[in-house]
């Protein structure tokens, strides 16, 4: 509940639906199955959308039908939630995504090393479509703290990125 009232006067008001989403997944989703399955971890992983905005149209998506105006979450916000899942002891996954395209977000690496400084046990994986990831993104989001992505790969770039990478790199990426 501490986390709801303290991000009630945050949340600007052209972001409300995505991070209403955010918060009911994790709130009510996550939450009650870790309390009714009695899990050591209060939930297993954490998805945080920072921004809404996608580089594609895809059918299989939600946003291809029911386009969403493209807001970036408040850098206080992001702060004050990886904050609050950093005092509860999270050791599991975290993503920033939820239907948008994280790597459109130029903050992503100031933002993933807050998030391995807040939450230092945590996973942090990104889950891309790829076609903004460079050798350079992947090693800059790595030195941040990244720990992985997950590549949809839904054309050929990504298969020669990952032919470029160093075999320790490659292992990061699935």
């Amino acid at each position: 509940m501490q986390l709801i009232e303290s991000l009630s006067g945050l949340i600007p008001a052209n972001y409300k639906p995505s991070i209403g989403n955010v918060l009911h997944n994790l709130l009510f989703g996550s939450i009650n199955r870790a309390i009714h399955h009695i899990s050591p971890d209060m939930f297993s992983y954490f998805e945080i959308e920072t921004i809404t905005a996608c580089n594609r149209s895809c059918p299989i998506c939600p946003v291809s039908s029911s386009p969403r105006e493209e807001a970036s979450m408040e850098e206080g916000l992001f702060k004050k939630i990886v904050e609050e899942v950093g005092e509860l002891g999270f050791n599991g996954r975290i993503s920033p995504h939820f239907y948008g395209e994280p790597l459109l977000d130029e903050r992503l690496p100031r933002l993933m090393r807050y998030t391995r400084e807040k939450v230092p046990e945590s996973k942090i994986i990104i889950f891309t479509n790829g076609d903004l990831l460079t050798r350079k993104k992947l090693e800059e989001l790595l030195d941040n703290g990244v720990d992985g992505f997950l590549v949809t790969q839904y054309n050929g770039k990504g298969l020669r990125l990952l032919n470029e990478l160093k075999p320790e790199q490659r292992r990061r990426i699935s």
